[in-house]
């Protein structure tokens, strides 16, 4: 008795991004992989699940669905910035969050400290995510 091969003719694809309603594909057989376009930095894709077609129809969907998070990007400006409590040897620096993080919590601050009009005064470090 000859054997019949089946083909798979194509797959479906369901997925959600953030909160948004479902959103389906469909994709030839000799596809194996769909690539989610326009995504913000740091956005979930979630409820992903694929289940192919062939000459018996549509197979069961993949289990258990899964996610996937593009990567962040750096985080937006800091709005504002103030100096404070000015003495000889020291000044107070308070700043807002950046209103934008991109994806990610802001893990550090970088801060720079210079005297205008003076080559080579400036001084760089860094600081934890309390600002």
């Amino acid at each position: 008795m000859p054997k019949h091969e089946i083909y798979i003719m194509g797959y479906e694809v369901f997925y959600k991004v953030e909160d948004s309603k479902p959103k389906r594909r469909i994709v030839d057989g000799f596809t194996n992989s769909i690539l989610v376009k326009g995504l913000n930095p740091g956005t979930l894709v979630h409820d992903f699940t694929v289940k192919g077609r062939s000459e018996g129809g549509w197979g069961l969907a993949s289990l258990p669905p899964f996610q996937a998070r593009s990567m962040p990007a750096p985080p937006g400006q800091v709005e504002w910035a103030e100096v404070t409590d000015c003495t000889d040897h020291s000044a107070d620096l308070k700043w807002s969050k950046p209103s934008i993080e991109n994806g990610a919590a802001v893990q550090n601050y970088k801060i720079q400290v210079y005297q205008p009009g003076k080559d080579g005064s400036t001084v760089e470090f860094e600081t934890g995510s309390e600002g």
